[in-house]
């Protein structure tokens, strides 16, 4: 399927759209067998970090790979795999807004998935969200900060 996406990209939007997503889904599920031990953050922040560096960014700036970590903290309190779809419609935003604009499937799917995280953002409940799919990495921030 993501072949096939991926040809029709050159000439349909929408397949853009989706190709970007799965493409993303994809170096998830990689950086997930990579790193076994990890949890959907580092996961994602890998994610991330592969994405950019393929859009020609330099990833070897210590802040670079921070802002990982910042970019993805959102998408973190999504059950994955969903957290890399989510990252996925980020992606697209960031890159193709037009493309949202044109198939609004794209923004309702990004809204259902962020929702429940926007809303424990704004009760202020977002850090126990986080930490349900982040556990480790939770406790280690509270020991660092």
């Amino acid at each position: 399927m993501w072949f096939g996406n991926f040809i029709k990209s050159f000439y349909n939007d929408e397949a853009l759209g989706d190709s970007t997503i799965e493409t993303i889904e994809i170096i998830f599920l990689r950086a997930q067998r990579q790193q076994p031990n990890e949890e959907p953050h580092a996961w994602l922040a890998s994610t991330w970090l592969a994405r950019i560096k393929a859009r020609g960014q330099n990833i070897n700036d210590p802040d670079i790979y921070m802002i990982s970590f910042f970019e993805t903290y959102l998408h973190a309190c999504i059950k994955p795999p969903l957290c890399a779809r989510s990252l996925g419609l980020y992606f697209l935003y960031k890159e193709n807004p037009h493309i949202i604009a044109k198939y609004p499937k794209f923004a309702n799917e990004y809204a259902s998935l962020m929702g429940p995280v926007l809303k424990a953002q704004e009760e202020g409940t977002i850090d126990q969200l986080y930490r349900i799919y982040n556990p480790k990495m939770y406790e280690k921030k509270d020991k660092e900060f």
